[in-house]
Protein backbone atom coordinates (compact mmCIF):
# COMPACT_ATOMS: atom_id res chain seq x y z
CA UNK A 1 0.00 0.00 0.00
CA UNK A 2 2.99 2.27 0.07
CA UNK A 3 3.14 3.67 -3.42
CA UNK A 4 3.93 7.35 -4.18
CA UNK A 5 3.26 9.75 -6.96
CA UNK A 6 5.47 12.52 -8.28
CA UNK A 7 3.15 15.10 -9.74
CA UNK A 8 3.76 18.63 -10.88
CA UNK A 9 0.93 21.02 -10.11
CA UNK A 10 2.09 23.80 -12.38
CA UNK A 11 3.26 23.04 -15.89
CA UNK A 12 5.11 26.33 -16.18
CA UNK A 13 7.18 25.71 -13.06
CA UNK A 14 10.60 24.20 -13.91
CA UNK A 15 10.86 22.32 -10.65
CA UNK A 16 7.49 20.72 -10.03
CA UNK A 17 6.35 19.93 -6.54
CA UNK A 18 7.15 16.57 -5.18
CA UNK A 19 4.43 15.27 -2.95
CA UNK A 20 4.03 11.93 -1.34
CA UNK A 21 0.62 10.43 -1.89
CA UNK A 22 1.40 6.70 -1.79
CA UNK A 23 -0.42 5.90 -5.00
CA UNK A 24 0.47 5.54 -8.65
CA UNK A 25 3.99 6.63 -9.14
CA UNK A 26 4.98 9.27 -6.05
CA UNK A 27 3.50 13.19 -3.76
CA UNK A 28 5.54 15.43 -1.59
CA UNK A 29 7.00 14.30 1.69
CA UNK A 30 5.38 17.11 3.61
CA UNK A 31 7.29 19.95 1.98
CA UNK A 32 10.39 18.45 0.39
CA UNK A 33 11.37 18.92 -3.22
CA UNK A 34 13.94 16.93 -5.12
CA UNK A 35 14.74 19.06 -8.18
CA UNK A 36 18.02 17.15 -8.63
CA UNK A 37 15.98 13.97 -9.26
CA UNK A 38 13.93 15.30 -12.14
CA UNK A 39 15.66 12.99 -14.63
CA UNK A 40 17.07 13.71 -18.07
CA UNK A 41 13.74 14.90 -19.45
CA UNK A 42 13.34 17.54 -16.75
CA UNK A 43 16.98 18.61 -17.05
CA UNK A 44 16.67 19.02 -20.81
CA UNK A 45 13.54 21.09 -20.27
CA UNK A 46 15.54 23.40 -18.02
CA UNK A 47 18.11 23.80 -20.80
CA UNK A 48 15.42 25.22 -23.08
CA UNK A 49 14.94 28.24 -20.82
CA UNK A 50 17.61 30.88 -20.48
CA UNK A 51 16.88 31.51 -16.82
CA UNK A 52 17.40 27.83 -15.92
CA UNK A 53 20.03 26.83 -18.50
CA UNK A 54 22.87 26.67 -15.98
CA UNK A 55 20.83 24.57 -13.60
CA UNK A 56 19.83 22.23 -16.40
CA UNK A 57 23.43 21.80 -17.47
CA UNK A 58 24.44 21.11 -13.88
CA UNK A 59 21.66 18.55 -13.50
CA UNK A 60 22.71 16.71 -16.66
CA UNK A 61 26.33 16.81 -15.50
CA UNK A 62 25.31 15.27 -12.18
CA UNK A 63 23.29 12.54 -13.87
CA UNK A 64 26.13 11.67 -16.25
CA UNK A 65 28.54 11.60 -13.32
CA UNK A 66 26.24 9.23 -11.41
CA UNK A 67 25.97 6.91 -14.40
CA UNK A 68 29.73 6.96 -14.86
CA UNK A 69 30.28 6.08 -11.20
CA UNK A 70 27.82 3.20 -11.41
CA UNK A 71 29.52 1.91 -14.56
CA UNK A 72 33.00 2.14 -13.01
CA UNK A 73 31.73 0.44 -9.86
CA UNK A 74 30.22 -2.35 -11.92
CA UNK A 75 33.51 -2.87 -13.75
CA UNK A 76 35.40 -2.98 -10.44
CA UNK A 77 32.98 -5.52 -8.97
CA UNK A 78 33.20 -7.78 -12.03
CA UNK A 79 36.99 -7.66 -11.96
CA UNK A 80 37.00 -8.58 -8.27
CA UNK A 81 34.35 -11.24 -8.89
CA UNK A 82 32.50 -10.07 -5.80
CA UNK A 83 29.11 -11.39 -6.80
CA UNK A 84 27.61 -10.63 -3.39
CA UNK A 85 27.68 -6.95 -4.25
CA UNK A 86 26.02 -7.65 -7.59
CA UNK A 87 23.24 -9.53 -5.82
CA UNK A 88 22.85 -6.71 -3.27
CA UNK A 89 22.70 -4.08 -6.00
CA UNK A 90 20.17 -6.09 -8.00
CA UNK A 91 18.10 -6.66 -4.88
CA UNK A 92 17.85 -2.95 -4.12
CA UNK A 93 16.73 -2.25 -7.68
CA UNK A 94 14.21 -5.08 -7.84
CA UNK A 95 11.28 -3.40 -6.06
CA UNK A 96 11.39 -0.10 -8.00
CA UNK A 97 11.76 -1.96 -11.30
CA UNK A 98 8.93 -4.39 -10.59
CA UNK A 99 6.59 -1.82 -9.07
CA UNK A 100 7.40 0.88 -11.61
CA UNK A 101 7.76 3.87 -9.33
CA UNK A 102 10.63 5.96 -8.01
CA UNK A 103 10.09 6.26 -4.26
CA UNK A 104 13.46 7.60 -3.09
CA UNK A 105 13.37 5.82 0.28
CA UNK A 106 13.65 2.52 -1.54
CA UNK A 107 17.27 3.43 -2.20
CA UNK A 108 18.14 4.06 1.45
CA UNK A 109 20.50 1.05 1.54
CA UNK A 110 22.33 2.01 -1.65
CA UNK A 111 25.14 3.83 0.27
CA UNK A 112 26.00 0.50 1.93
CA UNK A 113 26.57 -1.11 -1.46
CA UNK A 114 28.56 1.91 -2.64
CA UNK A 115 30.72 1.74 0.50
CA UNK A 116 31.46 -1.94 -0.11
CA UNK A 117 32.55 -1.17 -3.66
CA UNK A 118 34.62 1.81 -2.51
CA UNK A 119 36.36 -0.30 0.14
CA UNK A 120 38.20 -2.18 -2.58
CA UNK A 121 38.93 0.80 -4.83
CA UNK A 122 42.01 3.10 -4.88
CA UNK A 123 41.74 5.84 -2.23
CA UNK A 124 42.42 8.60 -4.76
CA UNK A 125 39.43 7.58 -6.85
CA UNK A 126 37.19 7.21 -3.81
CA UNK A 127 38.07 10.59 -2.31
CA UNK A 128 37.92 12.29 -5.70
CA UNK A 129 34.48 10.92 -6.46
CA UNK A 130 33.34 11.77 -2.94
CA UNK A 131 34.50 15.36 -3.32
CA UNK A 132 32.65 15.77 -6.62
CA UNK A 133 29.45 14.22 -5.27
CA UNK A 134 29.74 16.33 -2.10
CA UNK A 135 30.06 19.47 -4.19
CA UNK A 136 26.91 18.63 -6.16
CA UNK A 137 24.96 17.84 -2.98
CA UNK A 138 26.17 20.96 -1.18
CA UNK A 139 25.13 23.16 -4.11
CA UNK A 140 21.66 21.60 -4.18
CA UNK A 141 21.31 21.98 -0.41
CA UNK A 142 22.42 25.62 -0.45
CA UNK A 143 19.98 26.41 -3.25
CA UNK A 144 17.07 24.69 -1.52
CA UNK A 145 17.80 26.35 1.83
CA UNK A 146 17.86 29.78 0.19
CA UNK A 147 14.66 29.07 -1.71
CA UNK A 148 12.83 27.70 1.33
CA UNK A 149 13.85 30.68 3.45
CA UNK A 150 12.53 33.05 0.81
CA UNK A 151 9.25 31.13 0.59
CA UNK A 152 8.97 31.15 4.39
CA UNK A 153 9.36 34.94 4.40
CA UNK A 154 6.85 35.34 1.58
CA UNK A 155 4.18 33.15 3.18
CA UNK A 156 4.73 34.54 6.69
CA UNK A 157 1.89 37.13 6.39
CA UNK A 158 -0.56 34.37 5.43
CA UNK A 159 0.54 32.15 8.31
CA UNK A 160 0.34 35.09 10.72
CA UNK A 161 -3.22 35.84 9.61
CA UNK A 162 -4.27 32.26 10.37
CA UNK A 163 -4.75 31.23 13.98
CA UNK A 164 -4.28 27.87 15.68
CA UNK A 165 -7.88 26.92 14.84
CA UNK A 166 -7.34 27.21 11.07
CA UNK A 167 -7.25 23.99 9.05
CA UNK A 168 -4.98 22.96 6.20
CA UNK A 169 -6.70 20.40 3.97
CA UNK A 170 -4.35 18.29 1.89
CA UNK A 171 -3.93 14.92 0.23
CA UNK A 172 -0.32 14.96 1.38
CA UNK A 173 1.23 15.03 4.86
CA UNK A 174 1.16 18.76 5.55
CA UNK A 175 1.46 22.29 4.15
CA UNK A 176 4.11 22.83 1.46
CA UNK A 177 6.05 25.28 3.64
CA UNK A 178 6.96 24.83 7.29
CA UNK A 179 5.58 27.09 9.99
CA UNK A 180 1.84 26.48 9.66
CA UNK A 181 0.26 27.56 13.00
CA UNK A 182 -3.00 25.65 12.67
CA UNK A 183 -3.75 21.97 12.39
CA UNK A 184 -3.76 19.71 9.35
CA UNK A 185 -6.41 17.48 7.81
CA UNK A 186 -4.13 15.08 5.96
CA UNK A 187 -5.77 12.45 3.80
CA UNK A 188 -2.53 10.50 3.42
CA UNK A 189 -1.95 10.42 7.15
CA UNK A 190 -5.48 9.36 8.08
CA UNK A 191 -6.06 6.85 5.28
CA UNK A 192 -2.71 5.10 5.79
CA UNK A 193 -3.10 4.76 9.54
CA UNK A 194 -3.45 1.25 10.92
CA UNK A 195 -4.38 -0.03 14.38
CA UNK A 196 -5.21 -3.55 13.26
CA UNK A 197 -3.88 -6.19 10.90
CA UNK A 198 -7.39 -6.87 9.60
CA UNK A 199 -7.83 -5.04 6.29
CA UNK A 200 -11.62 -4.73 6.47
CA UNK A 201 -11.50 -3.35 10.01
CA UNK A 202 -8.74 -0.95 9.06
CA UNK A 203 -10.76 0.40 6.13
CA UNK A 204 -13.81 0.89 8.38
CA UNK A 205 -11.74 2.70 11.03
CA UNK A 206 -10.00 4.92 8.50
CA UNK A 207 -13.26 5.81 6.74
CA UNK A 208 -14.74 6.94 10.05
CA UNK A 209 -11.55 8.78 11.05
CA UNK A 210 -11.40 10.55 7.70
CA UNK A 211 -14.98 11.72 8.00
CA UNK A 212 -14.34 13.02 11.51
CA UNK A 213 -11.26 14.85 10.29
CA UNK A 214 -13.19 16.43 7.39
CA UNK A 215 -15.98 17.53 9.75
CA UNK A 216 -13.53 19.03 12.21
CA UNK A 217 -11.77 20.87 9.39
CA UNK A 218 -14.85 22.44 7.83
CA UNK A 219 -17.11 22.73 10.89
CA UNK A 220 -14.77 23.60 13.76
CA UNK A 221 -12.06 25.66 12.03
CA UNK A 222 -11.95 29.42 11.72
CA UNK A 223 -10.71 29.06 8.12
CA UNK A 224 -9.83 26.28 5.66
CA UNK A 225 -6.83 26.40 3.34
CA UNK A 226 -5.62 23.90 0.76
CA UNK A 227 -2.94 23.59 -1.86
CA UNK A 228 -4.06 20.44 -3.66
CA UNK A 229 -7.71 19.58 -2.95
CA UNK A 230 -9.02 21.50 -5.96
CA UNK A 231 -11.00 20.97 -9.13
CA UNK A 232 -7.72 20.85 -11.06
CA UNK A 233 -6.47 17.97 -8.90
CA UNK A 234 -9.77 16.08 -8.92
CA UNK A 235 -8.29 13.01 -10.58
CA UNK A 236 -5.51 12.56 -8.03
CA UNK A 237 -7.83 13.22 -5.07
CA UNK A 238 -10.31 10.62 -6.25
CA UNK A 239 -7.52 8.17 -7.08
CA UNK A 240 -6.11 8.46 -3.55
CA UNK A 241 -9.53 7.88 -2.00
CA UNK A 242 -10.22 4.90 -4.24
CA UNK A 243 -6.82 3.38 -3.56
CA UNK A 244 -7.51 3.34 0.18
CA UNK A 245 -11.19 2.45 -0.34
CA UNK A 246 -12.57 5.62 1.18
CA UNK A 247 -16.32 5.71 0.56
CA UNK A 248 -17.56 7.93 3.36
CA UNK A 249 -18.26 11.01 1.24
CA UNK A 250 -18.27 12.24 -2.33
CA UNK A 251 -14.93 14.05 -2.34
CA UNK A 252 -15.82 16.10 -5.41
CA UNK A 253 -18.01 18.12 -3.06
CA UNK A 254 -14.91 19.20 -1.11
CA UNK A 255 -12.87 20.43 -4.04
CA UNK A 256 -11.91 24.10 -4.06
CA UNK A 257 -12.70 26.14 -7.14
CA UNK A 258 -12.72 29.91 -7.85
CA UNK A 259 -16.41 30.10 -6.94
CA UNK A 260 -15.65 28.69 -3.48
CA UNK A 261 -12.94 31.09 -2.40
CA UNK A 262 -9.78 32.95 -3.27
CA UNK A 263 -6.12 32.36 -4.01
CA UNK A 264 -4.31 33.24 -0.79
CA UNK A 265 -0.71 32.67 -1.91
CA UNK A 266 1.13 32.10 -5.19
CA UNK A 267 4.94 32.00 -5.24
CA UNK A 268 7.44 29.83 -7.08
CA UNK A 269 4.99 27.04 -7.86
CA UNK A 270 3.45 27.00 -4.37
CA UNK A 271 -0.21 27.97 -4.58
CA UNK A 272 -2.54 28.14 -1.59
CA UNK A 273 -6.31 28.55 -1.73
CA UNK A 274 -8.73 29.68 0.96
CA UNK A 275 -12.38 28.62 1.18
CA UNK A 276 -14.90 31.44 1.54
CA UNK A 277 -16.87 31.23 4.77
CA UNK A 278 -20.22 30.44 3.04
CA UNK A 279 -18.57 27.62 1.09
CA UNK A 280 -16.97 26.28 4.24
CA UNK A 281 -20.35 26.25 5.99
CA UNK A 282 -22.03 24.61 2.99
CA UNK A 283 -19.49 21.79 2.95
CA UNK A 284 -19.80 21.45 6.73
CA UNK A 285 -23.56 20.92 6.43
CA UNK A 286 -23.03 18.29 3.72
CA UNK A 287 -20.50 16.45 5.87
CA UNK A 288 -22.79 16.51 8.90
CA UNK A 289 -25.65 15.00 6.93
CA UNK A 290 -23.46 12.26 5.44
CA UNK A 291 -23.18 8.83 6.99
CA UNK A 292 -19.93 6.91 6.89
CA UNK A 293 -20.25 4.21 4.24
CA UNK A 294 -17.40 1.71 3.87
CA UNK A 295 -18.94 -0.59 1.30
CA UNK A 296 -17.23 -0.75 -2.11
Amino acid sequence: MYCTEIASRRIDCPYGSVRSQRFRSARREASSRFPDNRGFTGAIELLSHGATFTEGATAIGGLLLALAMVALGAVAVVRRRDWRIVIAFAGILTLPVLRGYAYLKLYGLMPVVVALVAAGSPPAIVFGAGAIVGTFNASYLARDVARDRKLARDIAPLYESADTSACWLTTAWGPPIFGWPGWTCSMSQVLTDAHTDQVAAMIDENNAAMMNSFRKCFCDSTAVYTDDVTELSKESVVALANYYRFAGFDLTKLLWNPQRGTTAFDRDGIVTYMYARPSQSEICDALKSATTNTSR
